[in-house]
């Protein structure tokens, strides 16, 4: 559910109300933007946990409690900025990421791609 409060002379009088499918979003996504495999498209809540992403078992996960130290200081990074950009080390690879604040959802939308590591 995502709700955003209706004002009327400064004061919240109502609220509205959406029943969101993130699973079928996030495949609506990946359909329209048809990635390379090292494409990722994300969003964060206010709260630091993955709304939306490619992979749905990632859905509702913290970023900052995955292991990569260079991860958790991204994620801190584009919650704590409106829009940018920031790289980090996952699965292997390195990420660089390009955010972007949501006015109305105070989500963070980013696009990020990997270079490939040898380990």
């Amino acid at each position: 559910m995502i709700a955003v409060p209706v004002t009327k002379g400064g004061k919240v009088t109502d609220a509205v109300g959406v029943s969101l499918f993130l699973d079928h979003l996030a495949e609506q996504i990946d359909i329209a933007l048809d990635p390379r495999s090292d494409f990722a498209f994300f969003a964060l809540a206010p709260n630091g946990l993955t709304t939306l992403y490619r992979k749905k078992y990632r859905h509702f996960l913290d970023p900052r409690e995955l292991g990569s130290e260079t991860l958790k200081k991204a994620t801190i990074e584009m919650l704590s900025g409106t829009s940018g950009k920031t790289s980090y080390e996952f699965d292997n690879a390195t990420k660089h990421a390009i955010y972007r604040i949501s006015e109305l959802t105070h989500w963070r939308f980013a696009m990020a791609f990997s270079t490939s590591q040898e380990k």
